[in-house]
């Protein structure tokens, strides 16, 4: 994939803020196996992004209930890095473990890092509040089913999104408990000559039948390459699409009176 699906109009959702409390802060250290100008650049901007989840966090302090986050990163293709996750309790036991696969940013492509960034702040900020919360999760959602994708996509993108949404503490359900909103997805593809715009949808849809929010990915793959298996590809598009899922959810639930 030339670049991950991700939503292509952030502005159609609300940036999400956790409510953390200071104590639950996270020392970043910069991921091993990439070069250091690049790990440290990572590290820099995660913490950053970590704030934007009002997660706090630190290259150079912690204090004795601190998380500690490490990463290993290893090519798993010509210009993708696959960056294996791990964070830390202050007890030394591991709170939670993910893999994320980017496109290799260059060292001085700070947008590039940042969207890296931006998109494991998600999945952590899921990981501590998962861990910190006890019972089930504040955030629930109802997943419908995925229409208009070809081979196994259907079950492949509805997998994936359950994950992908699990990961970030949002209890998936298979029926609604009470008025729980309902997640359903689209997919729409449109010839390119020898490639292809495949355009995924995702729709909050409240009890009432209206639409609460929703969250648009699009991307180009080689002609035919979905007729079959989507494979890794149905990861890249829930997880890209889960996090704006979130940040729906989120909005919704600081509305309600």
């Amino acid at each position: 994939m030339p670049k991950p699906f991700q939503p292509d109009d952030k502005s159609r959702f609300d940036a999400s803020r956790l409510p953390f409390e200071d104590k639950l802060g996270v020392f970043v250290t910069p991921p091993e196996g990439l070069p250091d100008p690049l790990g440290a650049a990572l590290a820099a901007a995660l913490v950053e992004a970590l704030a934007d989840q009002s997660v706090p966090a630190s290259l150079n302090t912690a204090n004795r209930a601190s998380y500690l986050l490490t990463a290993e990163a290893s090519p798993v293709a010509a210009a993708e890095v696959a960056l294996s996750w791990r964070l830390i309790d202050a007890m030394g036991e591991i709170a939670g473990l993910f893999d994320q696969v980017e496109p290799m940013p260059r060292t001085g492509d700070r947008d590039a890092i940042a969207a890296i960034a931006t998109r494991a702040a998600a999945r952590i900020a899921g990981l501590m509040r998962s861990a910190a919360l006890p019972g089930p999760p504040a955030l629930r959602i109802v997943l419908g089913p995925v229409d208009g994708a070809r081979g196994d996509g259907r079950e492949a993108l509805a997998r994936a999104m359950r994950q992908a949404l699990e990961a970030q503490a949002v209890e998936v359900l298979a029926e609604p408990k009470g008025d729980d909103p309902v997640l359903l997805g689209s997919v729409r593809s449109s010839r390119r000559g020898a490639e292809e715009m495949v355009e995924i949808l995702w729709s909050v849809i409240g009890a009432d039948g209206a639409e609460l929010g929703s969250v648009s990915q699009s991307n180009t793959v080689p002609l035919g390459a979905l007729d079959e298996r989507w494979g890794p590809i149905a990861g890249a598009v829930a997880g890209g699409g889960a996090t704006g899922v979130v940040a729906i959810l989120q909005s919704l639930t600081r509305s309600k009176p």
